[in-house]
């Protein structure tokens, strides 16, 4: 693993552990980097799974919330069965476009939110996780082996998450 951090102010660009402790920077000083360096590749696999879910446009996600805020006004108004397409335009439109009724299509909507809420919670939760497991962990190979197990758990948790979707 190549390093890079500042100590009594010299910057050490791309060195091994070996080296930086021959230079003399001290094993907390390395310790911080070996896990700020997991915790950074955590976190970036983490979010590349979940950008496999989620979608990557604005717009796409401006339009999933806004069916999403949409079909939970319309369920907690308990489904009324005479709506005017412009106080439920993606409701109307998609159950139109469909074929079929407006309640199918709410339900369905807030089923995939809820869904995707789930695996952003799964998501946070395990990068919380992960920091803490990289952290309490000393030295290099503890550290990669707290980093690998995190990510499975992420991976299996994920798994089982999208299983229920």
């Amino acid at each position: 693993m190549l390093l890079t951090l500042t100590h009594n102010q010299q910057t050490y660009t791309g060195f091994t552990i070996d080296a930086l402790t021959a230079a003399g920077v001290p094993d907390t000083v390395i310790d911080t980097a070996i896990t700020a360096r997991f915790v950074e590749r955590g976190n970036a696999a983490i979010d590349a799974a979940c950008d496999l879910i989620y979608t990557a446009s604005t717009s796409r996600s401006q339009r999933y919330a806004r069916k999403y805020e949409e079909a939970v006004r319309y369920r907690d108004a308990d489904y009324p069965g005479s709506v005017s397409q412009s106080d439920y335009p993606f409701l109307v439109a998609e159950a139109a476009a469909l074929g079929i009724t407006k309640r199918a299509q709410a339900d369905a909507v807030i089923a995939r939110g809820d869904a995707f809420a789930q695996v952003g919670a799964l998501a946070e939760a395990s990068r919380a996780a992960l920091e803490k497991a990289v952290e309490a962990a000393t030295g290099h190979d503890a550290k990669q082996a707290a980093y690998q197990s995190a990510l499975a758990d992420f991976q299996t948790q994920l798994s089982t998450a999208l299983q229920g979707a």
